[in-house]
């Protein structure tokens, strides 16, 4: 069966994936898993993202609070990057329910 989740994630642009590449696979591997506690990759239209599946539905606090956590999880890994909050986004993503 398919279901529909909301993933907020930051794409993942040339220069933040150079960055990424230069760090231990290890650092990267704390951060990114494919679990709901870690930050995990999404590919929508070709595009990466890292970010989080955030529910089926929200509300403005749930939002700001899901964007601060990714934020926050995001500066620890790639420190020197600037971050801004608004290059996030929110979309709806089909999955198999066995994957969820």
């Amino acid at each position: 069966m398919m279901i529909t989740r909301l993933f907020m994630g930051f794409e993942i642009s040339q220069e933040y994936k150079s960055q990424l590449q230069q760090l231990p696979v290890e650092q990267v591997d704390f951060f990114i898993k494919d679990h709901p506690d870690y930050l995990q990759r999404c590919i929508l239209d070709g595009v990466v993202y890292l970010g989080k599946f955030i529910g089926e539905s929200l509300n403005i606090q749930s939002i700001e609070i899901s964007r601060d956590h990714i934020i926050s999880i995001l500066k620890l890994l790639v420190p020197a990057f600037v971050y801004d909050s608004r290059s996030l986004i929110i979309t709806t993503v089909v999955q198999d329910e066995s994957r969820v």
